[in-house]
């Protein structure tokens, strides 16, 4: 490594570190949306099996227990996962995270240079990706960022392979893929295949000159690439493939599920000026809120308009791949999708399509990063320089027009030319709004003048690189800075007096709470800490994990089907006693949102909510003298919802079973176990 890429490294890490110095220099865990509810606790799980010395192939505390390595999020085997093992677990999962955006920022550093990007091109399109809104908008959904991290690095190990014609290259991305898919991102792999097969079949992201492999080996150098990768990852994937076909989404999702959180067009001008359109937390569903901030700012935009002067095959695919993207990003507001939702194999199966707006914002920062080649490429030229003179001095004049004129008469801003009118939804002041508007104004001011400054032959272009860095770096983290949540150490592990009710009876049982309780309690989104206490109050489903207590719920991607049927009949029900299944389900307390009198439910303990001990629950395992067999799945529900039936006394069974002698002496209650000879 040259000196002066060491002295980027370092100088990429301590920016890393200033930006979460929150996490390490106070006693704070990164703990937002999905962290707290599902990947924590489900990590928590994992690492606690094994240093127990058990393989943890079933998560037993959610859904009356399921798998947890074919569920892949967990990241079980992901590799980077060993920092669970040796480090504490709130240091490591700090660490995790932003350990992958340190990442981020050098792997696509190293595919600018595989592209023959300068280094002061290469910096640009790292330092963009990594403190751009996207990656702080994914940090809270780890999958996510775990498989984004390892995209650009699986495109360069790609490249490579075409252009060396490498064996190690070969292995190296099967491997990077395998990361991928380990980190559970799903649909960020979907993409990163369809991505490499686009470079197998047109291999221009490389200039012109260089030389890659004839078509047919691409092609079959794409597929050794993919069996390699389901060589390595296939003691996951297969099961993985497995609960796929068992799980809710076997059959795919509704549409309306699946087109939650579309990109809407105006959201577009969330990149130059961030939530200048949100409504709130009340509309968290129906906005798009799965990004919580794409902000990149004006300079990356105005370097990439050099890129796409630049005439090449380049720039073609560029364009083709982020128009394609950002197609499928718009959902529910592009007219087409519902044919594609119904066409594309694979679709119904992915929720949120702003998720394909990370591949637009992956090749903005490409752009802005070759942007800035071609600029210095353009300076060189006399004729060429003169016109970029005049432009940037006519843009940045143009520029600080309209900046005056937002100082000092907003009012005309905001009533001649109607504009409350257009935000008038936003739950932000006029004041704010505006304030970001003439945030993003005054640095394509600043940002042209210091591009103007390169093209002179005075002291001052030496220097006009790092000026422009800084520039970039003061944007971002003036309009992303602060988009994540920490909470104190003390608080995520403490417990409510709810909780310890729970966590103090030893025995063997599983818990219950309302599902009115969880969708209308009110939440108070703009504290986070208060937000958390409340959800663990109110048993939120994998908020017990943690102490080992089982819930008949939970926060589960690929839950199974049938079992999934069994519990919308329990949360369906108007009283506990409806039906005899949460008995059956070995439930022995229950959280409901009034008073109860229903028979065997003895109230323990109450607030604004109830909380009942369930003295009729049966235990794990227990013994039978009939059953009776059923055909058909309607015929299951409509005996299972039944008050009549008895689980304590009968077993369903889908047909008549063969014949069979046994015995069993039974002279004591049984709870965890039963010995049958």
């Amino acid at each position: 490594m040259k000196i002066k890429h060491t002295i980027y490294v370092l100088a990429f890490s301590i920016l890393i570190f200033f930006y979460f110095n929150d996490v390490f220099l106070f006693e704070k865990v990164l703990l937002e949306r999905d962290l707290s509810v599902f990947f924590y606790p489900n990590i928590v799980s994992w690492v606690d099996a094994i240093k127990n010395s058990e393989l943890p192939l079933w998560n037993p505390y959610i859904m009356c227990g399921e798998p947890l390595l074919a569920s892949v999020q967990p990241a079980f085997l992901y590799p980077l996962s060993f920092l669970y093992l040796i480090l504490p677990v709130d240091f490591a999962f700090n660490l995790t995270i932003v350990l992958h955006f340190f990442l981020c920022g050098i792997f696509t550093f190293l595919l600018m240079k595989e592209l023959k990007a300068s280094d002061e091109a290469a910096s640009i399109s790292a330092i963009i990706f990594t403190f751009s809104g996207y990656l702080l908008s994914v940090h809270n959904v780890m999958s996510t960022l775990l498989s984004v991290t390892w995209f650009p690095v699986s495109v360069t190990l790609f490249l490579k392979s075409l252009r060396q014609r490498s064996w190690k290259s070969v292995i190296l991305c099967a491997f990077s893929l395998y990361c991928m898919f380990a980190g559970g991102g799903l649909e960020i792999i979907i993409m990163t295949a369809g991505i490499l097969f686009l470079l197998a079949l047109f291999p221009c992201l490389y200039e012109q000159k260089e030389i890659t492999l004839p078509f047919l080996k691409r092609t079959g150098c794409y597929i050794t690439v993919l069996l390699f990768f389901l060589l390595i990852g296939a003691v996951q994937i297969l099961p993985f493939l497995e609960l796929l076909h068992h799980s809710i989404r076997s059959s795919g999702i509704s549409y309306q599920e699946a087109t939650i959180w579309s990109l809407a067009p105006k959201n577009l001008l969330y990149l130059f000026a961030p939530d200048i359109f949100w409504k709130g937390p009340k509309f968290y569903w129906t906005d798009q809120s799965w990004l919580k901030t794409i902000y990149t700012g004006f300079i990356p935009f105005l370097l990439a308009a050099f890129f796409l002067l630049e005439k090449g095959k380049r720039r073609f695919l560029v364009v083709f791949i982020m128009a394609g993207a950002f197609f499928l990003s718009l959902g529910g507001h592009n007219p087409f999708y519902p044919f594609l939702f119904e066409w594309i194999p694979g679709l119904k199966k992915i929720r949120y399509p702003v998720k394909f707006f990370f591949i637009v914002i992956f090749f903005i920062c490409l752009a802005a990063g070759w942007g800035w080649d071609y600029l210095q490429k353009y300076l060189q030229k006399r004729s060429t320089r003169r016109l970029l003179f005049f432009l940037f001095s006519v843009f940045a004049f143009f520029c600080s027009v309209v900046l005056l004129f937002l100082e000092y008469y907003p009012d005309l801003f905001w009533k001649t030319f109607h504009f409350e009118k257009v935000f008038s939804l936003s739950m932000f002041k006029n004041e704010i709004i505006l304030h970001n508007i003439k945030r993003v104004i005054f640095f394509a001011i600043v940002g042209s003048t210091l591009l103007f400054l390169l093209g002179q032959k005075t002291k001052l272009r030496s220097y006009a690189f790092y000026g422009f860095i800084f520039l970039l770096l003061l944007d971002l983290f003036w309009g992303n800075y602060g988009h994540f949540d920490t909470i104190d150490k003390t608080i995520l592990h403490k417990t409510t007096d709810n909780q310890n009710v729970l966590k103090n009876d030893e025995e063997l049982f599983r818990f219950f709470v309302q599902l009115k309780i969880i969708k209308e309690i009110p939440m108070p989104y703009n504290n986070e800490e208060a937000h958390l206490m409340i959800s663990k109050n109110i048993f939120c489903p994998n908020l017990l994990i943690e102490h080992k207590k089982f819930d008949i719920w939970g926060f589960s991607v690929l839950a199974l089907k049938n079992y999934s049927k069994i519990l919308s009949l329990v949360q369906s029900a108007s009283l506990p006693d409806s039906t005899n299944l949460l008995n059956f389900l070995n439930v022995k307390y229950v959280l409901w949102s009034e008073e109860l009198e229903c028979p065997g439910y003895e109230l323990i303990r109450k607030d604004n909510l109830f909380l009942y001990k369930n003295t009729n629950y049966l235990q794990r395992a227990f013994l039978v003298k009939n059953y009776r067999v059923l055909h058909g799945e309607k015929a299951f529900m409509s005996t299972l919802q039944s008050p009549d039936f008895d689980p304590s006394e009968t077993v369903l069974l889908s047909r008549k079973p063969d014949k069979f002698s046994c015995s069993t002496e039974i002279d004591k209650p049984l709870k965890d176990s039963i010995n049958i000879s």
